[in-house]
């Protein structure tokens, strides 16, 4: 009887491993799309200083994504 209950303790606590685990994994992958995410946006924003420092009109209005004013 004692070693059925050691057995089912093993069990829960296996089971309470393997959630956790696969927990930290589902957010290490949430946190690496979110880095993803910024590397791309610091990418744009980098791309969009040097338009602006070597002043490209043109270029700024792509990365903005804004139309010239109209005449």
């Amino acid at each position: 009887m004692i070693g059925m209950a050691v057995f089912l303790l093993l069990i829960v606590v296996a089971g309470g491993s393997i959630a956790a685990h696969v927990s930290a994994h589902t957010k290490i992958a949430g946190l690496s799309a979110q880095l993803a995410e910024l590397e791309r946006e610091r990418s744009r924003d980098r791309e969009l200083l040097e338009a602006v420092l070597l002043e490209d009109p043109g270029k700024v209005r792509r990365l903005v994504g804004t139309r010239p004013p109209a005449a």
